[in-house]
């Protein structure tokens, strides 16, 4: 192979890997490649952690994972467990990073999934609005020890404690100390102890609506049951229906003035019977495609998505884990 030759594919090399050293040999020693098969080991323990609410623990492997071999679904779950942890902020970064990862390798599922975690953070990550007064210039702020610049659009910021301070050297120093929760937006319009502002501390949270109701084999089971009491039912007023048929049949095979009177009210009887045995077999039909249709959402709910399956979620709403081939 020419030297002009050789150039794509060592392009190729290089951008497949991610990586460029200056000096690579040819064909590094055994010992220079990634373990594989540490990685698939911490990946697992990592899920079987997370899946124990054992987040820390779960995201420590997971790190220790990442730094052999980086795969989406690693990703996906070292979002989760920023999520779970109230890290908003850095589990969003994290969920982007597992989609661009995926979408790169062709990983339908957690591209999906991290879109659908990406699009619930942004609606419950806590906002807040720190606004300082036009007239003391000198003022600084910040949120946490790091520098925050005042502004009427909203900041993200994590779960939890946090700590707004504002100082002027003319007008004294303000602090307030608050605790984040999701779906929160907070107003701060800072007042300083000389009399400069006024404060306004609202927070406030977005209607939360109320979930729908899971679909549940619970009522699949009483739809079901109901058919079979139904169709009990209907059979056994059928089954009457037919005697008092039977009986009819057997006095007008040789009507009389005598019978008469029992003839009419075995023929009423028996339409009644038939009549009611007709109404309550089909309610019975109804009631067992109910059943059915029940049963096949309740079903279809709790059937895996994709090929991967969620662990367990460790608090309502947030997040879970990609379990599957590392």
């Amino acid at each position: 192979m020419s030297r002009r030759a050789s150039w794509p594919l060592l392009l190729f090399v290089v951008v497949w890997s991610g990586r460029a050293w200056a000096d690579d040999p040819p064909d590094p020693p055994s010992d220079a490649r990634p373990n594989l098969e540490e990685a698939r080991r911490l990946f697992h323990e990592a899920v079987e952690l997370q899946e124990n609410h054992d987040v820390t623990g779960a995201l420590e492997r997971y790190a220790r994972a990442r730094a052999i071999v980086v795969s989406p679904q690693l990703l996906f779950n070292m979002a989760s467990c920023e999520e779970a942890l109230g890290r908003y902020l850095d589990a969003s970064r994290a969920y982007e990073e597992a989609r661009s990862e995926a979408a790169l390798r062709g990983n339908e599922d957690v591209a999906r999934a991290a879109a659908f975690r990406i699009d619930q953070l942004s609606k419950i990550t806590p906002r807040l609005v720190v606004r300082l007064p036009a007239q003391v210039p000198d003022a600084v702020l910040t949120l946490d020890g790091r520098p925050l610049a005042p502004t009427s659009e909203p900041t993200l910021v994590d779960l939890g404690e946090h700590r707004v301070v504002a100082s002027s050297d003319r007008e004294g120093s303000f602090e307030l100390a608050f605790v984040a929760k999701a779906g929160e937006s907070r107003v701060v319009d800072v007042v300083f102890p000389k009399g400069a502002g006024a404060r306004v501390d609202a927070p406030t949270a977005p209607p939360t609506p109320a979930a729908p109701p899971a679909p549940s084999y619970l009522a699949a089971g009483v739809a079901a049951g109901t058919s079979v009491v139904l169709a009990s039912i209907a059979s056994a007023t059928f089954v009457a229906g037919r005697a008092y048929k039977d009986d009819y049949d057997t006095l007008n095979a040789s009507p009389s003035d005598a019978n008469a009177a029992d003839r009419r009210r075995l023929k009423a009887d028996g339409e009644t019977m038939y009549f009611a045995s007709t109404t309550l077999g089909v309610a019975s039909a109804l009631a067992a495609s109910a059943a059915v249709f029940l049963f096949v959402r309740a079903r279809a709910a709790r059937a895996p998505k994709s090929a991967l399956w969620l662990a367990p979620s460790y608090d309502s709403g947030v997040g879970a884990a990609l379990g599957g081939a590392l």
